[in-house]
Formats: C-alpha cells, sequence, structure tokens
C-alpha cells in the first residue's frame, strides 16, 4: 500500500512553477527542484515522475490559477463590457505576471 503524501500539492506545483520561472527549464535540475519544492528526489519522482511531466503539472497549474482569477472578475462584467476590458488588457501588455512578478 502506497504511503499517503506528507506534502501540499499546491504548495509544490507553486515552488516548482517559480522554479521553474527563474531559471528555465533547460537550466532547472531535478535536484534544484526538489530542493525549491521541499522535497526528496524520490518523493518528486514519486508524485510527478519525470522533469517534463512537473513541468507540465506546474505549467497546467499555473494556467488554471491565472486564467480562473481572470474570468472570475470577468464573469461579474456584462458580457460586451467583459469583452471590451479584456481586448484592451490584451494590446495594452502582459496578461499574466507570476508571483515573483515576471510576466508572459
Amino acid at each position: 500500500m502506497a504511503r499517503p503524501r506528507e506534502f501540499d500539492e499546491t504548495t509544490v506545483l507553486e515552488a516548482a512553477m517559480n522554479c521553474f520561472w527563474a531559471q528555465g527549464f533547460e537550466q532547472t535540475s531535478v535536484r534544484d527542484l526538489a530542493e525549491r519544492m521541499g522535497i526528496t528526489g524520490a518523493s518528486l519522482y514519486n508524485a510527478f515522475g519525470d522533469k517534463r511531466s512537473l513541468h507540465r503539472r506546474a505549467f497546467v497549474h499555473y494556467l488554471a490559477q491565472t486564467v480562473r482569477d481572470r474570468v472570475m472578475r470577468l464573469e461579474k462584467l456584462p458580457p460586451l463590457t467583459a469583452i471590451r476590458k479584456f481586448l484592451t488588457k490584451l494590446s495594452s501588455g502582459p496578461l499574466m505576471t507570476s508571483s515573483a512578478g515576471a510576466a508572459c
């Protein structure tokens, strides 16, 4: 029987996301990730598979967080206003920023 996880998945995905964001995929080692996430390399592999799989999960987590927040704000507006606001933001600069302040 598998042992229960001793870490919060959201917390470690946030840490992985920030590590990838700061260093880039190629420059980030599994050791860097495990250290930043506060788990062992073995736990990382057991929970997420390889580095690429973890990167994919961190990216999906990032999108879910940023898109959900944006949609929640726009849902409160009348449809036409929401569309205008979204397009204005899209044309004026970055849509999203990380907790580290980087934008994409």
